[in-house]
C-alpha cells in the first residue's frame, strides 16, 4: 500500500538524485570525484543515473563549434646534402658540391662500386 508520504518521498528522491546527476554533467568532474566531493555513494548516483535515464532524463549531446580552415600544400624543400645523383641507362652521373664531405664520397664510392 502506498501512503502520499511514501509517494512525495519517492519524488524528493528524485528530484534530489536529478538535481545531482545535472550538475554532475554540468562538472568536469569524474563521478567518483563528483560523488566524494557532494558525500554521494558512488553506487547509488549510479544506480539514480541509469533509472532517470530509462525513465527520459537521457543526457543531451553537445557539440563544440570547430573551425576548420583549408591551407594550400606546401612544398617541402629537403635541405641540399651536397649530392645530385641521376641514374641513367648504363651510367650514373654524379654531381658533388664544394661542401660534399670526403668522408662522405669514399662511402659513395663503395656503393657504386657494389652496383
Amino acid at each position: 500500500m502506498t501512503t502520499r508520504t511514501q509517494g512525495k518521498s519517492a519524488q524528493y528522491k528524485a528530484a534530489f538524485w536529478r538535481y545531482h546527476i545535472e550538475n554532475h554533467s554540468r562538472s568536469s568532474l569524474s563521478q567518483i570525484r563528483y560523488c566524494r566531493d557532494h558525500a554521494l555513494a558512488l553506487s547509488t548516483f549510479q544506480h539514480w543515473k541509469r533509472k532517470l535515464n530509462a525513465d527520459g532524463l537521457q543526457e543531451k549531446a553537445r557539440f563544440y563549434p570547430l573551425t576548420v580552415q583549408a591551407t594550400p600544400p606546401q612544398q617541402h624543400k629537403l635541405p641540399s646534402s651536397g649530392l645530385t645523383m641521376r641514374v641513367g641507362n648504363d651510367e650514373v652521373l654524379v654531381e658533388l658540391a664544394e661542401e660534399f664531405s670526403a668522408r662522405a664520397l669514399k662511402k659513395l664510392l663503395v656503393v657504386l662500386r657494389q652496383l
